[in-house]
């Protein structure tokens, strides 16, 4: 995986010379500290046959473009520094942000796209649509976790109930990035906190899909990648919860994506 990641950041950064343009940086880091790291376009399977009926059928997918995704959960300090406000229960600041519902996640967006050296960039910041979620999630593997098929192993990459027990923390999250990244360098993919996705929910039709996006009005979003007091279950690559756009609690923050345009993801092929 690391030679194809460096063989795709190399096809890119010689177009670029021959183009004569600026090579698109593997990793970057914006105004309020945020660092994103760009994924290649590619094609994997989505959704678990052997999972819950939502996870059903699981089915090729293709993202026809690059993106970049956030290495961490939005913290709390980066959101105090854009939106003046803690929303979240007393935390130290590098602990990721929650108590926030989806359309606060978005105004979040918006006000971090609105700051000068972001539009000075071009940056236009957004959640992950839920198929760029679960494709940052596996980081080109087919297993149920990014690092295999056994819960066992998971306390090595993420925090969930068994080691995050509510009778002893009156603060259960834990600091971003303290357990192992996926193998392209994303940390807290698994647990931690759930994370909002820009999709309204659907059953997966199970037909081959390029660039897929659901983003009908209604107000259901998806949730990905289980929390601190979740079951191990709930923080596999596959498995997704519906809620209100309304809802809101102690295990529940986001990641930014943002696309190489600045605009958002590609549009749905119809």
């Amino acid at each position: 995986m690391r030679s194809t990641m460096l063989w795709l950041t190399t096809c890119v950064a010689t177009w670029c010379l021959i183009a004569g343009a600026e090579p698109t940086p593997d990793v970057i880091e914006n105004s309020i500290g945020v660092r994103m790291k760009l994924l290649p376009a590619g094609t994997f399977t989505m959704g678990d046959d052997t999972g819950d009926a939502f996870e059903r059928p699981a089915h090729r997918v293709t993202l026809s473009r690059p993106f970049y995704m956030g290495v961490y959960e939005v913290t709390h300090a980066q959101w105090k520094r854009v939106m003046n406000s803690s929303p979240s229960n007393p935390q130290a600041a590098d602990h990721p942000v929650e108590n926030v519902d989806w359309q606060e996640a978005i105004a979040f967006c918006e006000k971090l796209s609105a700051l000068p050296e972001e539009r000075k960039q071009g940056r236009v910041y957004r959640l992950p649509t839920e198929v760029e979620w679960e494709y940052a999630c596996r980081a080109g593997t087919t297993t149920k976790f990014s690092f295999g098929d056994h819960a066992a192993n998971l306390g090595e990459y993420g925090w969930f109930e068994k080691n995050s027990p509510i009778a002893t923390q009156s603060i259960a999250t834990h600091q971003v990035g303290l357990k192992k990244p996926n193998a392209w360098g994303l940390y807290d993919m698994h647990g931690n906190v759930r994370e909002w996705c820009n999709d309204r929910p659907d059953r997966y039709r199970g037909d081959a899909v390029t660039d897929p996006s659901e983003l009908a009005e209604q107000n259901l979003r998806i949730l990905r990648g289980g929390s601190w007091r979740d079951p191990a279950g709930y923080a596999k690559s596959s498995y997704r919860i519906s809620t209100g756009t309304w809802v809101k609690g102690g295990e529940i923050g986001f990641r930014l994506a943002l696309s190489l345009s600045g605009t958002g993801p590609a549009a749905a092929e119809k």
